[in-house]
């Protein structure tokens, strides 16, 4: 049997420690998930474009994860494309915080399980509920001053992608069990 030790509080623990623990990536469709630019159809439709990152939350999700993007309001294009990915989609009004505790509640997770990627100022209340705080290189300069991570890749072409390839790896760090920091 292995002996039960006491955890590090959250802010004694690596960064590769806080990410092995996820189970929760939370996000914002424009700017991360997409590159940010929506096209209108003339029936006044929002259209989004995207890269890898479809990809990369397909494979969390496949390993166990749970994934929430968050969208903004008006945007009838963003459910239609969570269902077909198959991840839990959230309107905000701005309130991306109490949406991201509404979800780790829901979940039953804690903060710690968390990793929040985001881009504006907007994003700054959700970010400090998580753990692992992400965002792209074109965040705002405030952002990237909260982010654990500053992704290399773009909002739209691989920064999911390079967060969620981050976790797995920590996650899956040989004598690594999830939950055995």
């Amino acid at each position: 049997m292995k002996p039960i030790k006491p955890l590090p509080p959250k802010e004694e623990m690596s960064l590769e420690e806080k990410m092995a623990d996820v189970r929760l990536v939370a996000m914002e469709l424009e700017g991360v998930v997409s590159d940010g630019k929506v096209l209108w159809s003339p029936e006044g439709e929002g259209f989004f474009t995207f890269y890898r990152d479809e990809l990369a939350i397909k494979r969390w999700v496949e390993e166990g994860g749970r994934a929430l993007v968050m969208v903004r309001e008006g945007m009838e294009a963003a459910s239609r494309w969570a269902g077909a990915m198959g991840v839990e989609l959230a309107v905000h009004k701005g309130d991306k915080d109490k949406l991201l505790r509404a979800a780790v509640i829901g979940e039953g997770l804690s903060p710690a399980q968390v990793c929040y990627i985001g881009r504006e100022l907007e994003d700054l209340p959700a970010m400090m509920i998580a753990a692992v705080k992400a965002c792209p290189p074109e965040a705002s300069e405030w952002v990237k001053e909260v982010a654990d991570i500053v992704t290399t890749a773009s909002g739209g072409a691989g920064a999911v992608a390079e967060i969620v390839e981050k976790l797995l790896e920590a996650r899956d760090k040989p004598g690594q069990e999830p939950g055995d920091v």
